[in-house]
This record gives C-alpha cells, sequence and structure tokens, in this order.
C-alpha cells in the first residue's frame, strides 16, 4: 500500500527521491501514443530517442507508425530486455535500438525528437543539460499529469492536454 502512495507523491513533486534513479517506472498509456507523436510531429526523417523508455513503447509506436528510427535509453535491464522484445514482435527491432544507459549521459547529437515521461522535480533537474546536448532543431516533448512547477527551468513553447480518461499535458520545447 505504500508504494503506490510513495510513486503518486513522487509523480506530483511531494516527495523527492532519495537515490540517484530518475524516478519509478510508469508506463504512457498506449492510447495517447498517437496524440504525443502527432504532438512532436515525428515522421519517417527523424530519430526520436526516449529519455528512460521504460518498456519502450514509444519509441516503439513512433517506429511503426511513422517508420522513423527509435532509440530508448533505460537504466532497468529488465525493462530493457522487455523494450527490446517489444520492439521485436512489433516488427520494428531493425529500427528500434535500446541502449542499457543512464539518460542523464545519453548521446542526443542525432536525437531530432526526445521524449521524457519522468517525475517532473527530475525533469527540472536535468531539463537544461538535456537541451544542451541535443543539436539545433530538435524538439524535446515532456508529458506529465502534474503541472509544471512556478519557477520551472524553461517555459515550453506549446503545451497541449492528451486526453485518455485523465489528462495528460504534453510540453515540447524547440531547441
Amino acid at each position: 500500500l505504500l508504494r503506490p502512495v510513495r510513486l503518486v507523491a513522487e509523480r506530483l513533486g511531494m516527495r523527492r527521491r532519495h537515490d540517484d534513479s530518475l524516478g519509478p517506472f510508469l508506463s504512457t498509456p498506449d492510447s495517447i501514443l498517437p496524440q504525443l507523436l502527432a504532438f512532436a510531429e515525428v515522421d519517417a526523417n527523424d530519430t526520436v530517442v526516449d529519455l528512460g523508455c521504460g518498456d519502450g513503447r514509444i519509441v516503439v509506436a513512433a517506429a511503426e507508425l511513422t517508420g522513423c528510427r527509435g532509440v530508448g535509453v533505460e537504466t532497468s535491464l529488465g525493462l530493457v530486455r522487455e523494450a527490446r522484445k517489444r520492439a521485436e514482435s512489433a516488427g520494428v527491432s531493425d529500427l528500434v535500438t535500446i541502449e542499457w544507459a543512464d539518460a542523464r549521459d545519453a548521446d542526443l547529437t542525432d536525437a531530432s525528437v526526445a521524449f521524457m515521461f519522468l517525475p517532473i522535480d527530475v525533469v527540472a533537474d536535468i531539463i537544461e543539460a538535456t537541451l544542451d546536448r541535443m543539436p539545433a532543431g530538435s524538439v524535446l516533448v515532456v508529458h506529465e499529469q502534474s503541472p509544471l512547477p512556478a519557477g520551472f527551468p524553461r517555459v515550453p513553447h506549446r503545451s497541449t492536454a492528451l486526453l485518455d480518461g485523465a489528462v495528460t499535458v504534453a510540453h515540447r520545447f524547440d531547441n
């Protein structure tokens, strides 16, 4: 019972992490993936990187729906295995690479679009360094159920609500 309460508190920024992780794994609802990819304007020419990709659903959906290249970065070896299986099952393992690495150290030089679905306090901690590692003209999309807190390091260029029984807000930062 305590674990779900802790996860919700971390997601809402009411509880800070006590370790060096990027936060708990919570999956992006499959039903909002097409809206999320459209908001980011992903097409076949893109290289999509999902920082903290979990089970790989964003990069796999991007490859399936647009034919783009996808790179997922995840620290949990179990989730890396799950994401690789997902890409293989979807028939896009030739387009999708899942790396066992820390998202804070990911190579973003080829990323045209990057995604983050992490606790908002984590995003606040790493957004500047992430955008600094991305090439000019790239896009970073952060999506979260909680609003951006006052004093957030960057103001998004655009935001939109994605509806799936609950509201998820996607924020787009154009680099």
